[in-house]
């Protein structure tokens, strides 16, 4: 990965790209989020990454809370 990436134990759990942030979440949480409008998929090579969520920055006041969250998803993750 890159220097805009946040990782835990070696495994990418957050990456800043452009003005978004991308968090790893399991695909139920992406999905909640994306259904509440909170984030919007993340998608690659043209189909969405079904762990990824991306978060626009007009939703920067829950970055810190769902990054906390993402971190814990990743480190969980073992």
């Amino acid at each position: 990965m890159n220097a805009n990436s946040f990782c835990v134990h070696n495994k990418v759990f957050a990456m800043h790209v452009g003005d978004d942030l991308v968090i790893k979440l399991a695909p139920n949480r992406v999905a909640e989020l994306i259904e509440a409008r909170i984030a919007v998929p993340h998608v690659v090579n043209g189909g969405p990454m079904k762990e990824w969520a991306t978060l626009r920055p007009a939703t920067e006041k829950k970055w810190l809370a769902l990054t906390k969250e993402s971190l814990e998803y990743v480190r969980k993750k073992r």
